[in-house]
Order: C-alpha cells, then sequence, then structure tokens
C-alpha cells in the first residue's frame, strides 16, 4: 500500500486540489493534510483555484484524516499520537477542551419553509428589524435556514476560549457546521477546524469524544441533549436549557408556550443559560487546576471536579448535568 503525507505550510488551497487528483490517478490509499482546515476544506468544495494561504496546525491532521484517509487504523493511530501531545500541550497552557454543541445550545436555526405568518417579520431587511435581532439573526441561503445566535453567546465564547480550547460538535451536516461557525466565528479566533458533525462521527446517530483530540479526562460537553451522547461519555457532559426561538423548534419538541419569536421577545443577556453555563464552566476549570491538589495534572479527572460541582446551586441556573455522574 502507499501512503502520502502532504505538509502544507503556506502553501495555497488549489495545490492541495492538485494533490487529491495525483493521488485518485496513482490510486494512493490516503492523504493526510496539515493545514488551516476550514479554509483548505472549503476552498476544496468550491474548487476554487485562487490563492489560498494557510498555516499550519499539527492537531488538525486528525479532522482531515476522518474525511479523507481510507486506512482507519491509521487514523486511530494518529487520533492517539495527536490526542496525547495536544492534551499536553493544553495543560502546558493551563486550558482544557470544551465541547460545544450548536442547536439549541448556541443558536437556533429553522428552515425557510416552517416559518410561520406569525413570524414574516424576521424576513425584513436588516435595518427594521426589532434591534435586539440586527446583529443576531441571519438569512443562511446555502443551507436555507433562518439562524438565530443565542443571547450572550459572543461573551460566552470569548471568555470561555481563555480557559478551553473550543470544539463545535453538531448532529447537522458538515455544511451547516461550516455555515453556523462562520456565524459564530467569523475571524475564526476560537474553532479553526476544530469543527465536527455527523459525517465525521464513528457512530451512527451517537455522539462521542473519540473524534475530539481532547483527552476524556479533560474534555467538557455542553448540550442540550443528554440522549445523542454515547453513555461512557455522558459523565462529560452539562446539558443547557434549550433554546427556543422560533416556533418549529417549540412545535417539535412539544413546547407548550409560544417562541421567542412569536413574543417578539429574547432570552436574558446577563442571566441567561449561556451566562450561567460559563459561571460553572470557570468554576471548573479554577477546581481542576487548583495548585493546592499534589497530584500532576495529567492524572488529575475532570468527570471527577464535575461530580464536586453537580450539587451546588448555582442562582438561577439554567443548566443541568447528566444523571450518569450521581453518586
Amino acid at each position: 500500500m502507499r501512503y502520502s503525507i502532504l505538509a502544507v505550510v503556506e502553501g495555497q488551497a488549489h495545490a492541495a486540489l492538485k494533490v487529491i487528483q495525483k493521488a485518485k490517478t496513482d490510486e494512493w490509499n490516503s492523504v493526510i493534510f496539515e493545514g488551516d482546515c476550514r479554509q483548505l476544506i472549503v476552498a476544496l468544495q468550491d474548487e476554487d483555484s485562487e490563492l489560498c494561504p494557510f498555516g499550519a496546525y499539527l492537531e488538525d491532521i486528525a479532522f482531515l484524516c476522518y474525511r479523507l484517509i481510507c486506512n482507519l487504523s491509521l487514523a486511530k493511530n494518529e487520533m492517539a499520537r495527536l490526542r496525547d501531545e495536544n492534551s499536553k500541550r493544553l495543560l502546558r497552557d493551563r486550558k482544557l477542551s470544551l465541547v460545544l454543541d450548536l442547536d439549541h445550545t448556541l443558536l437556533n436555526s429553522a428552515g425557510f419553509s416552517v416559518i410561520t405568518d406569525e413570524e414574516e417579520y424576521l424576513n425584513c431587511k436588516r435595518d427594521v428589524l426589532p434591534e435586539y435581532l440586527k446583529s443576531s439573526l441571519f438569512r443562511v441561503d446555502l443551507t436555507e435556514t433562518l439562524t438565530k445566535l443565542r443571547p450572550y453567546v459572543n461573551t460566552f465564547l470569548k471568555e470561555a476560549s481563555k480557559l478551553y480550547e473550543l470544539n463545535i460538535y453538531t448532529m447537522g451536516g458538515f455544511l451547516y457546521a461550516l455555515e453556523m461557525a462562520k456565524l459564530l466565528d467569523p475571524e475564526n479566533i476560537y474553532f479553526n477546524s476544530r469543527i465536527i458533525s455527523r459525517d465525521d462521527s464513528t457512530r451512527v446517530f451517537e455522539k462521542s469524544l473519540d473524534v475530539v483530540l481532547g483527552k476524556e479526562n479533560a474534555t467538557v460537553i455542553l448540550d442540550d441533549s443528554e440522549s445523542v451522547w454515547c453513555k461512557e461519555h455522558k459523565e462529560n457532559l452539562i446539558k443547557i436549557e434549550r433554546y427556543h426561538f422560533f416556533a418549529h423548534s417549540c412545535k417539535r419538541f412539544g413546547v407548550d408556550h409560544k417562541s421567542h419569536s412569536q413574543l417578539k421577545s429574547d432570552e436574558n443577556e446577563s442571566e441567561g443559560a449561556l451566562a450561567n453555563s460559563l459561571k460553572i464552566l470557570q468554576q471548573i476549570h479554577t477546581l481542576f487546576f487548583d495548585p493546592g491538589q499534589k497530584d500532576s495534572l495529567e492524572d488529575r479527572d475532570l468527570r471527577k471536579v464535575l461530580k464536586s460541582v453537580q450539587k451546588e446551586v448555582v442562582k438561577g441556573c439554567k443548566v443541568g448535568f447528566s444523571d450518569e455522574i450521581s453518586d
């Protein structure tokens, strides 16, 4: 079998296209790319031959391993090696890993076809929208959705990124995940290529940390759904209250009250679910890196920290913990 590793450092995306073509022609078993995978993948999808410089990040290899590599055993070996190196780097930087769901956690989306007559005002031009929607409501033509960012999400991402390496993990498709990442992180500061969709998952209809570069003992999950996570990783989960901005979202989950869009309201910015989730994440980080502990950082287990804060009452908190971490 033949394998080729292409290390692209300050390269061009169209050069990667040429390598893919050569790999197909010569029947290579795999190609592993290093680089800013979000820009690279978009360039590959669009077959964009314009110059697209990007820097190389070692941990980014793993995500393209699962997407482009043919030999899964090699991919798993690469993942294990990169996970170990990445985890050591994060601990040196006094950071943990945070896996963030998209829908109903950081935002809420609804297809164009399910927008009700009562919500038609959302299709108005931006300058005539209510003030609180002008910078948080987006029309995404590529995915044919209206997307509303959750209140406080910008502050949440900024502050959480100081303590955690941020990852997106959605059960939506990869194209949808990329488009949502652009809305949440237009300058590509927080996520880089750490965007995982159902297309990357190793399990059917289930999320697992085996496609995340953070080690299980140093990774927190923030998600509105516990049921989508495999049993062995529910110990890492903080469950957040679902964000129902659109009427279709309420209908889908059987919520018996009107949505924010129907009421022309929104969550409280400073006392909403994301604000309170941030407080818990900050507390978890402080306890994990407590200098008073005698064991090494590598030997500490964040899941024990989650247990220790599980029963604490945060005033107005709209988050919960998985039942799997109950004593």
